[in-house]
């Protein structure tokens, strides 16, 4: 019996097709917890639809924080995140992979966007911390709009 016989170009590497492809999933309030087992502090970032709020808006002296470990490899992570709050005081920290992207920032409404990737059982952590005094600004911070990339198998949506 004859075997399959197979022609590479030199420099060319025989691939086997893979078993998954890659999708882009939109993380809300009702899918998150499909793609992230997610903790949440005493008052944490609440979602609704695509946008997570931090809950603790006018409480003095109090820490929302939501921590997301991822449940498989994300090979493309992006989100929008957003603090308003009294200067030097009121303060938002974003930790992704162990990694500190934002220290404590706080401050007038500031927009910007994490864009990175996170091995299975990583985390994200979004924390908002409030002293005892004023509340100014919008006194909140928000992550939105996440879209992850993932593998999933052939034939799943």
């Amino acid at each position: 019996m004859m075997g399959n016989c197979m022609f590479l170009r030199k420099g060319e590497v025989h691939t086997p097709p893979s078993t998954g492809k890659e999708v882009i999933v939109a993380i809300t309030a009702a899918n998150i917890s499909d793609y992230f087992t997610v903790t949440n502090g005493t008052y944490y970032f609440a979602g609704s639809g695509s946008v997570f709020t931090s809950n603790n808006s006018g409480k003095s002296s109090s820490t929302a924080s939501t921590v997301l470990t991822a449940k498989q490899d994300i090979s493309v992570l992006a989100f929008n995140y957003s603090y308003s709050s009294e200067a030097k005081y009121d303060k938002f920290t974003l930790k992704v992979g162990g990694t500190t992207v934002e220290d404590g920032v706080s401050g007038a409404t500031t927009n910007k966007t994490y864009n990175g990737s996170l091995a299975k059982g990583q985390t994200v952590e979004f924390t908002y911390s409030k002293d005892s005094s004023q509340n100014d600004n919008d006194d909140k911070c928000t992550f939105s709009d996440m879209h992850i990339t993932i593998l999933v198998s052939k034939g799943a949506a």
